[in-house]
């Protein structure tokens, strides 16, 4: 029992890590959570969900759960608004939620291969929650702000796999690691990429966005104007694939569209091994 809570706790560490990294890469400045035995967030409560299956050392599942109110929340802190408990969800912002998980995820499966070897995580959208979870965490803002609440579910498969795997590792706790291991692991990373250096990416430049129903869809013709979520002087979004890699401003270049990038976020290599 006490391998498995020290393994909960770990999860629960590393989770926040994560989450707290992808903000700080993204909108320049950490976000970090804490865990909480708060449950005002639970009743009657829409949420999004997303299911982080586990795979190599350490297998199992985890749902990860964001209410409504919060998606909109983190999402617009995520693209460097303010954390306003007056905001309102959005169709668009499960998109940047999905990301933020995703990435989260990422940054999970990193630290598992330098502490197991292997260890992959793939993220899914999800409605369902497991079936009587062993393992409820609730997390809030380390700061105690109100507004946030992210939950984690899981059963005792995951737990028992990454309690074993780190008794196998020789681990006396969590925290400890063989000092050769993330050497070793960056390396092997490293070659990895390199194998992988001349594929082509294609990058999109997206100058804004709108939701529109089915019937105003109908009714474009020819000359419609579609007006965008976005301002003149707002920056213009560079992406890779779905992920928002940075900002900036339009500049035209021999005739063609160009981006003089302001803003450019770090890309970990988790990203393009997993992709």
């Amino acid at each position: 029992m006490a391998s498995q809570m020290s393994s909960v706790e770990f999860l629960c560490n590393k989770f926040c890590e994560a989450f707290s990294s992808v903000f700080e890469q993204t909108a320049g400045e950490p976000y970090p959570l804490k865990s909480s035995d708060r449950t005002d967030g639970d009743a009657g409560v829409e949420t999004l969900g997303y299911v982080l299956e586990f795979s190599g050392k350490v297998c199992g599942t985890v749902v990860v759960q964001v209410d409504m109110d919060s998606a909109a929340r983190l999402a617009t802190k995520l693209m460097g608004g303010p954390l306003d408990t007056s905001i309102e969800y959005l169709p668009e912002h499960e998109d940047a939620l999905f990301e933020i998980v995703s990435q989260t995820a990422g940054g999970i499966a990193t630290e598992l291969r330098t502490l197991f070897g292997t260890a992959d995580i793939t993220v899914e959208r999800t409605q369902e929650a497991p079936t009587a979870p062993s393992v409820k965490l609730t997390l809030t803002p380390a700061d105690g702000s109100d507004g946030v609440f992210v939950r984690l579910l899981a059963n005792h498969v995951l737990f028992d796999s990454l309690a074993s795997a780190m008794s196998g590792s020789g681990q006396a706790a969590p925290q400890e690691t063989n000092s050769s291991a993330p050497a070793q692991e960056t390396s092997a990373e490293n070659q990895n990429l390199r194998l992988i250096m001349d594929v082509e990416l294609a990058l999109t430049l997206r100058f804004g966005q709108r939701t529109l129903m089915l019937s105003e869809v109908a009714d474009l013709t020819t000359g419609s104007v579609v007006e965008l979520d976005r301002v003149v002087d707002d920056p213009v979004e560079l992406l890779l694939g779905d992920r928002v890699i940075g900002r900036g401003e339009v500049v035209i270049v021999d005739g063609n569209y160009g981006l003089r990038l302001t803003e450019l976020s770090s890309i970990d290599q988790s990203y393009f091994m997993t992709a």
